[in-house]
Protein backbone atom coordinates (compact mmCIF):
# COMPACT_ATOMS: atom_id res chain seq x y z
CA UNK A 1 0.00 0.00 0.00
CA UNK A 2 2.88 2.37 0.69
CA UNK A 3 4.37 1.62 -2.74
CA UNK A 4 1.00 2.42 -4.32
CA UNK A 5 0.91 5.73 -2.44
CA UNK A 6 4.41 6.63 -3.68
CA UNK A 7 3.48 5.74 -7.27
CA UNK A 8 0.36 7.88 -7.05
CA UNK A 9 2.38 10.91 -5.93
CA UNK A 10 5.08 10.23 -8.53
CA UNK A 11 2.55 10.24 -11.37
CA UNK A 12 1.65 13.83 -10.59
CA UNK A 13 5.01 15.16 -9.39
CA UNK A 14 7.82 13.02 -10.75
CA UNK A 15 9.31 9.68 -9.72
CA UNK A 16 12.77 8.57 -8.64
CA UNK A 17 14.93 10.60 -10.96
CA UNK A 18 17.98 9.21 -12.72
CA UNK A 19 19.83 11.98 -14.56
CA UNK A 20 22.73 11.62 -16.94
CA UNK A 21 25.19 14.15 -18.28
CA UNK A 22 24.93 15.49 -21.83
CA UNK A 23 25.45 12.89 -24.57
CA UNK A 24 25.82 13.57 -28.30
CA UNK A 25 23.72 11.33 -30.56
CA UNK A 26 24.85 11.20 -34.19
CA UNK A 27 22.56 9.51 -36.76
CA UNK A 28 24.74 7.01 -38.60
CA UNK A 29 24.13 4.90 -41.70
CA UNK A 30 25.42 1.35 -41.18
CA UNK A 31 25.16 -1.94 -43.03
CA UNK A 32 23.01 -4.39 -41.09
CA UNK A 33 23.53 -8.15 -41.01
CA UNK A 34 20.90 -8.51 -43.74
CA UNK A 35 23.00 -6.32 -46.06
CA UNK A 36 20.58 -3.40 -45.99
CA UNK A 37 21.52 0.12 -44.98
CA UNK A 38 19.90 1.30 -41.74
CA UNK A 39 20.22 4.44 -39.67
CA UNK A 40 21.21 4.09 -36.04
CA UNK A 41 22.30 6.60 -33.45
CA UNK A 42 25.95 6.68 -32.46
CA UNK A 43 26.25 7.84 -28.85
CA UNK A 44 29.36 9.72 -27.73
CA UNK A 45 30.00 10.49 -24.05
CA UNK A 46 31.98 13.57 -22.95
CA UNK A 47 35.64 13.44 -22.06
CA UNK A 48 35.09 15.49 -18.92
CA UNK A 49 31.95 16.35 -17.00
CA UNK A 50 31.48 18.64 -14.03
CA UNK A 51 28.16 18.46 -12.26
CA UNK A 52 26.83 20.64 -9.46
CA UNK A 53 23.39 19.96 -8.04
CA UNK A 54 21.22 21.39 -5.27
CA UNK A 55 18.40 19.26 -3.89
CA UNK A 56 15.54 21.29 -2.43
CA UNK A 57 13.17 19.04 -0.47
CA UNK A 58 9.77 20.67 -0.15
CA UNK A 59 8.66 21.50 3.40
CA UNK A 60 5.11 20.33 2.66
CA UNK A 61 5.11 16.55 2.31
CA UNK A 62 2.73 14.89 -0.11
CA UNK A 63 0.36 12.55 1.77
CA UNK A 64 -1.95 9.77 0.68
CA UNK A 65 -3.79 8.21 3.60
CA UNK A 66 -1.27 7.29 6.27
CA UNK A 67 1.71 7.52 3.95
CA UNK A 68 3.96 10.55 3.63
CA UNK A 69 6.14 10.95 0.55
CA UNK A 70 9.06 13.43 0.45
CA UNK A 71 9.25 15.35 -2.82
CA UNK A 72 11.98 17.62 -4.12
CA UNK A 73 13.05 19.95 -6.89
CA UNK A 74 16.65 19.51 -8.05
CA UNK A 75 18.65 22.15 -9.87
CA UNK A 76 21.49 20.55 -11.85
CA UNK A 77 24.25 22.46 -13.63
CA UNK A 78 26.40 20.40 -16.03
CA UNK A 79 29.48 21.36 -18.03
CA UNK A 80 30.62 18.76 -20.58
CA UNK A 81 33.61 18.73 -22.92
CA UNK A 82 33.50 16.54 -26.04
CA UNK A 83 36.23 15.43 -28.42
CA UNK A 84 34.08 14.08 -31.25
CA UNK A 85 36.96 13.82 -33.72
CA UNK A 86 38.65 11.12 -31.66
CA UNK A 87 35.37 9.16 -31.48
CA UNK A 88 34.47 9.38 -35.17
CA UNK A 89 37.46 7.39 -36.35
CA UNK A 90 36.54 4.11 -34.56
CA UNK A 91 32.98 4.26 -35.90
CA UNK A 92 33.99 5.02 -39.49
CA UNK A 93 36.73 2.37 -39.52
CA UNK A 94 34.58 -0.36 -37.98
CA UNK A 95 33.24 -3.44 -39.77
CA UNK A 96 29.85 -1.76 -40.31
CA UNK A 97 31.20 0.82 -42.78
CA UNK A 98 29.42 3.58 -40.88
CA UNK A 99 28.69 7.00 -42.32
CA UNK A 100 28.11 9.63 -39.66
CA UNK A 101 25.71 12.50 -40.33
CA UNK A 102 27.18 15.22 -38.15
CA UNK A 103 24.78 17.83 -39.53
CA UNK A 104 21.91 15.92 -37.86
CA UNK A 105 23.57 15.48 -34.46
CA UNK A 106 21.66 16.28 -31.33
CA UNK A 107 22.51 16.72 -27.67
CA UNK A 108 20.49 14.55 -25.30
CA UNK A 109 20.17 14.60 -21.52
CA UNK A 110 18.87 11.38 -19.91
CA UNK A 111 16.09 11.98 -17.37
CA UNK A 112 14.32 8.82 -16.25
CA UNK A 113 10.97 10.54 -15.61
CA UNK A 114 10.53 13.47 -18.03
CA UNK A 115 7.23 14.35 -16.34
CA UNK A 116 9.28 15.98 -13.60
CA UNK A 117 11.32 18.23 -15.92
CA UNK A 118 10.55 21.83 -14.97
CA UNK A 119 13.14 23.61 -17.11
CA UNK A 120 16.18 22.79 -19.25
CA UNK A 121 18.53 25.23 -20.96
CA UNK A 122 21.57 24.88 -23.19
CA UNK A 123 23.94 27.82 -22.90
CA UNK A 124 25.46 29.42 -25.96
CA UNK A 125 24.22 31.13 -29.10
CA UNK A 126 24.11 29.69 -32.60
CA UNK A 127 24.63 26.10 -31.50
CA UNK A 128 21.05 24.83 -31.69
CA UNK A 129 18.40 24.79 -34.41
CA UNK A 130 15.34 23.89 -32.30
CA UNK A 131 14.02 23.55 -28.75
CA UNK A 132 14.33 20.58 -26.40
CA UNK A 133 12.01 17.67 -27.19
CA UNK A 134 11.33 14.27 -25.57
CA UNK A 135 13.96 11.63 -26.38
CA UNK A 136 12.89 7.99 -26.67
CA UNK A 137 15.64 6.28 -28.67
CA UNK A 138 18.12 6.22 -25.79
CA UNK A 139 17.81 3.32 -23.27
CA UNK A 140 16.72 5.81 -20.61
CA UNK A 141 14.10 8.45 -21.37
CA UNK A 142 15.21 12.05 -21.55
CA UNK A 143 15.18 15.25 -23.57
CA UNK A 144 17.21 16.19 -26.66
CA UNK A 145 17.91 19.19 -28.85
CA UNK A 146 19.23 19.39 -32.41
CA UNK A 147 22.64 21.00 -32.86
CA UNK A 148 23.49 23.44 -35.59
CA UNK A 149 25.97 22.32 -38.25
CA UNK A 150 27.92 25.49 -37.45
CA UNK A 151 29.04 23.94 -34.18
CA UNK A 152 31.70 21.96 -36.04
CA UNK A 153 31.72 18.84 -33.89
CA UNK A 154 34.67 17.36 -35.75
CA UNK A 155 36.77 20.48 -35.33
CA UNK A 156 38.22 19.73 -31.90
CA UNK A 157 37.09 19.96 -28.30
CA UNK A 158 33.59 21.34 -27.88
CA UNK A 159 32.09 22.54 -24.60
CA UNK A 160 28.39 22.45 -23.69
CA UNK A 161 26.75 23.86 -20.58
CA UNK A 162 23.32 22.55 -19.56
CA UNK A 163 21.10 23.71 -16.68
CA UNK A 164 18.30 21.35 -15.71
CA UNK A 165 15.53 21.67 -13.14
CA UNK A 166 13.66 18.46 -12.32
CA UNK A 167 11.13 17.38 -9.70
CA UNK A 168 11.14 13.91 -8.16
CA UNK A 169 10.39 11.74 -5.16
CA UNK A 170 12.41 9.67 -2.68
CA UNK A 171 15.77 9.59 -4.52
CA UNK A 172 18.02 11.42 -6.97
CA UNK A 173 20.76 9.53 -8.80
CA UNK A 174 23.16 10.29 -11.63
CA UNK A 175 24.82 8.30 -14.41
CA UNK A 176 28.63 8.44 -14.76
CA UNK A 177 28.43 9.41 -18.44
CA UNK A 178 31.97 10.74 -18.91
CA UNK A 179 35.54 9.50 -18.97
CA UNK A 180 36.28 11.72 -15.98
CA UNK A 181 33.47 13.01 -13.85
CA UNK A 182 33.29 15.25 -10.79
CA UNK A 183 29.92 15.60 -9.10
CA UNK A 184 28.79 17.64 -6.12
CA UNK A 185 25.37 17.34 -4.53
CA UNK A 186 23.90 19.28 -1.62
CA UNK A 187 20.46 19.38 -0.10
CA UNK A 188 18.24 20.06 2.89
CA UNK A 189 17.61 16.50 4.10
CA UNK A 190 18.67 15.29 7.54
CA UNK A 191 18.91 11.57 6.71
CA UNK A 192 20.59 11.12 3.30
CA UNK A 193 21.38 7.58 2.17
CA UNK A 194 24.34 6.82 -0.09
CA UNK A 195 23.96 3.05 -0.31
CA UNK A 196 23.57 2.61 -4.08
CA UNK A 197 26.19 2.79 -6.82
CA UNK A 198 29.40 4.58 -5.91
CA UNK A 199 29.88 5.95 -2.42
CA UNK A 200 30.90 9.62 -2.21
CA UNK A 201 34.58 10.37 -1.71
CA UNK A 202 33.55 13.18 0.65
CA UNK A 203 30.35 13.68 2.61
CA UNK A 204 29.09 15.96 5.36
CA UNK A 205 25.77 16.09 7.22
CA UNK A 206 25.26 19.06 9.51
CA UNK A 207 22.41 21.33 10.56
CA UNK A 208 19.75 19.50 8.59
CA UNK A 209 21.73 19.72 5.33
CA UNK A 210 24.15 17.43 3.54
CA UNK A 211 27.00 17.81 1.09
CA UNK A 212 28.54 15.01 -0.98
CA UNK A 213 31.22 14.81 -3.63
CA UNK A 214 32.07 12.02 -6.11
CA UNK A 215 35.08 11.48 -8.35
CA UNK A 216 34.41 8.75 -10.95
CA UNK A 217 36.36 7.50 -13.98
CA UNK A 218 35.16 5.55 -17.00
CA UNK A 219 37.09 2.54 -15.65
CA UNK A 220 34.60 2.32 -12.78
CA UNK A 221 31.57 1.55 -14.96
CA UNK A 222 30.59 -1.36 -17.20
CA UNK A 223 30.23 0.35 -20.61
CA UNK A 224 32.44 2.25 -23.03
CA UNK A 225 32.57 5.95 -23.94
CA UNK A 226 30.80 5.39 -27.28
CA UNK A 227 28.45 2.81 -28.72
CA UNK A 228 25.78 2.26 -31.34
CA UNK A 229 22.07 2.29 -30.60
CA UNK A 230 20.75 -0.93 -28.95
CA UNK A 231 24.22 -2.12 -27.92
CA UNK A 232 23.82 -1.01 -24.28
CA UNK A 233 20.63 -1.85 -22.37
CA UNK A 234 18.96 0.13 -19.62
CA UNK A 235 19.96 -2.24 -16.74
CA UNK A 236 23.66 -1.73 -17.51
CA UNK A 237 23.27 2.03 -17.23
CA UNK A 238 21.14 1.95 -14.08
CA UNK A 239 23.59 -0.39 -12.37
CA UNK A 240 26.24 2.34 -12.45
CA UNK A 241 23.94 5.07 -11.08
CA UNK A 242 24.90 6.80 -7.84
CA UNK A 243 23.30 9.50 -5.74
CA UNK A 244 21.19 9.99 -2.63
CA UNK A 245 18.08 8.42 -1.12
CA UNK A 246 15.76 10.50 1.06
CA UNK A 247 15.64 8.05 3.95
CA UNK A 248 12.73 8.31 6.37
CA UNK A 249 14.06 6.62 9.54
CA UNK A 250 10.68 6.23 11.29
CA UNK A 251 7.58 7.12 9.29
CA UNK A 252 3.93 6.57 10.16
CA UNK A 253 3.88 3.20 8.44
CA UNK A 254 6.81 1.87 10.48
CA UNK A 255 5.40 3.25 13.73
CA UNK A 256 2.04 1.53 13.18
CA UNK A 257 3.80 -1.70 12.19
CA UNK A 258 5.90 -1.68 15.37
CA UNK A 259 2.83 -0.96 17.51
CA UNK A 260 1.06 -4.01 16.04
CA UNK A 261 4.09 -6.20 16.71
CA UNK A 262 4.28 -5.07 20.35
CA UNK A 263 0.53 -5.62 20.70
CA UNK A 264 1.06 -9.38 20.78
CA UNK A 265 3.38 -8.96 23.77
CA UNK A 266 1.00 -6.64 25.63
CA UNK A 267 -1.97 -8.94 25.08
CA UNK A 268 -0.01 -11.97 26.27
CA UNK A 269 1.29 -10.17 29.38
CA UNK A 270 -2.18 -8.86 30.25
CA UNK A 271 -3.76 -12.30 30.00
CA UNK A 272 -0.88 -13.77 32.01
CA UNK A 273 -1.45 -11.14 34.72
CA UNK A 274 -5.12 -12.10 34.90
CA UNK A 275 -4.16 -15.76 35.17
CA UNK A 276 -1.69 -15.08 38.03
CA UNK A 277 -4.24 -12.91 39.84
CA UNK A 278 -6.81 -15.69 39.50
CA UNK A 279 -4.32 -18.24 40.83
CA UNK A 280 -3.03 -16.30 43.87
CA UNK A 281 -6.30 -14.58 44.82
CA UNK A 282 -8.17 -17.88 44.38
CA UNK A 283 -10.98 -16.08 42.61
CA UNK A 284 -11.85 -17.92 39.39
CA UNK A 285 -12.44 -15.83 36.27
CA UNK A 286 -14.84 -16.66 33.52
CA UNK A 287 -13.44 -17.24 29.99
CA UNK A 288 -15.59 -14.33 28.86
CA UNK A 289 -13.45 -12.06 31.04
CA UNK A 290 -10.31 -13.23 29.28
CA UNK A 291 -11.99 -12.66 25.93
CA UNK A 292 -13.15 -9.16 26.83
CA UNK A 293 -9.64 -8.23 27.96
CA UNK A 294 -8.10 -9.53 24.73
CA UNK A 295 -10.67 -7.74 22.57
CA UNK A 296 -10.17 -4.48 24.46
CA UNK A 297 -6.42 -4.59 23.84
CA UNK A 298 -6.98 -5.43 20.17
CA UNK A 299 -9.22 -2.39 19.78
CA UNK A 300 -6.24 -0.20 20.72
CA UNK A 301 -4.31 -1.32 17.61
CA UNK A 302 -7.33 -0.84 15.36
CA UNK A 303 -7.99 2.66 16.67
CA UNK A 304 -4.32 3.61 16.45
CA UNK A 305 -4.06 2.62 12.81
CA UNK A 306 -7.38 4.18 11.81
CA UNK A 307 -6.95 7.49 13.66
CA UNK A 308 -3.31 7.94 12.61
CA UNK A 309 -4.39 8.47 9.00
CA UNK A 310 -6.30 11.60 10.02
CA UNK A 311 -4.75 13.13 13.17
CA UNK A 312 -1.16 11.86 13.19
CA UNK A 313 0.52 9.06 15.10
CA UNK A 314 1.23 10.82 18.43
CA UNK A 315 -2.29 12.15 18.94
CA UNK A 316 -3.79 8.89 17.69
CA UNK A 317 -1.73 6.97 20.25
CA UNK A 318 -3.07 9.16 23.09
CA UNK A 319 -6.69 8.88 21.93
CA UNK A 320 -6.43 5.12 21.44
CA UNK A 321 -4.84 4.72 24.91
CA UNK A 322 -7.65 6.71 26.54
CA UNK A 323 -10.23 4.66 24.68
CA UNK A 324 -8.49 1.48 25.83
CA UNK A 325 -8.54 2.63 29.47
CA UNK A 326 -12.23 3.45 29.19
CA UNK A 327 -12.95 0.08 27.67
CA UNK A 328 -10.97 -1.76 30.35
CA UNK A 329 -12.89 0.19 33.00
CA UNK A 330 -16.09 -1.12 31.46
CA UNK A 331 -14.63 -4.62 31.56
CA UNK A 332 -13.83 -4.18 35.27
CA UNK A 333 -17.38 -2.97 35.93
CA UNK A 334 -18.75 -6.01 34.13
CA UNK A 335 -16.41 -8.22 36.16
CA UNK A 336 -17.61 -6.67 39.41
CA UNK A 337 -21.18 -7.06 38.26
CA UNK A 338 -20.58 -10.74 37.53
CA UNK A 339 -19.05 -11.24 40.99
CA UNK A 340 -22.03 -9.50 42.62
CA UNK A 341 -24.41 -11.62 40.59
CA UNK A 342 -22.65 -14.81 41.66
CA UNK A 343 -22.57 -13.74 45.31
CA UNK A 344 -26.28 -12.87 45.43
CA UNK A 345 -27.66 -15.74 43.37
CA UNK A 346 -25.35 -18.54 44.43
CA UNK A 347 -24.73 -19.54 40.81
CA UNK A 348 -21.45 -20.97 39.67
CA UNK A 349 -19.24 -19.05 37.33
CA UNK A 350 -19.79 -21.55 34.54
CA UNK A 351 -23.61 -21.51 34.81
Amino acid sequence: MRAQAVDSVARGWGGRQVIGGPIIAIPTTVIADSGRSVIRDYYVLPEELTLESVLDVQEERRKLGAYEVPVYVAKVHMVAQFDIASRIAPAAAGPRAATLHLDQARLLVPVSDPRGVRDVKLSGTGIVVAAFEPERSFPIAGVSISLSSAVGLDGGVRRFEVTLQAAGTESLTFLPTARSRTAQLGGNWLHPGFARGFLPSERKVDGGRFQARWQILDLNRGYASHWFQDEIAEPALLESAYGVDLVQPVDLYQQAERAVKYAELFIALSLLTMFLWEHFARKPLHPIQYGLMGLALSVFCLLLRALAEHIGFALAYVVAALALCALLAIVMVLTRGLDWYQANTGLQADA
